[in-house]
């Protein structure tokens, strides 16, 4: 039926891809079991019961190559920072979408907040008070007057 490529080969890759996440312990090493009529897979989330400090600092797991884990460390950062502004749950909801679009290299300004999240051109100037006021957002020179960029939120 062609379902599969090699026999057995995607349990070396489940395997590999939980020993270089950056909070492997070795209580959540992946468990399969099989007989005659059965085939079992037990997948332990990685996440559970690891404090957010330890999984956005501990790079002691982290293969060179695998450059995504710390993009998504940085993400997870902002979108906690956008959690904590103090605004409401509509005002958060259009950070993140920005956030989404613009990530850490996008560089944007009042009319991409509106296009980007339908916003009118006074909410959209609200949004930008509020990311330049929790210092998620930096003022970029040479691209015309009012554009940003998102940068790493301080600590």
């Amino acid at each position: 039926m062609n379902y599969m490529e090699r026999r057995g080969s995607g349990f070396k890759k489940i395997k590999d891809d939980y020993h270089h996440a950056i909070n492997y312990r070795s209580e959540v090493e992946p468990k399969f079991y099989s007989n005659v009529s059965t085939f079992k897979v037990t997948l332990y989330n990685l996440n559970y019961n690891v404090p957010v400090e330890n999984v956005l600092i501990n790079t002691d797991n982290m293969s060179i190559e695998d450059e995504k884990v710390l993009i998504a460390a940085q993400n997870l950062s902002m979108q906690m920072a956008i959690d904590s502004l103090n605004a409401n749950k509509n005002t958060k909801a259009n950070a993140k979408k920005l956030f989404a679009n613009m990530k850490f290299d996008g560089i944007f300004g009042r009319t991409d907040i509106m296009e980007i999240t339908g916003l009118s051109i006074t909410s959209a100037g609200n949004l930008l008070i509020n990311l330049k006021n929790a210092d998620l957002i930096a003022p970029v020179s040479g691209h015309g007057n009012g554009k940003y960029i998102f940068m790493e939120p301080k600590e």
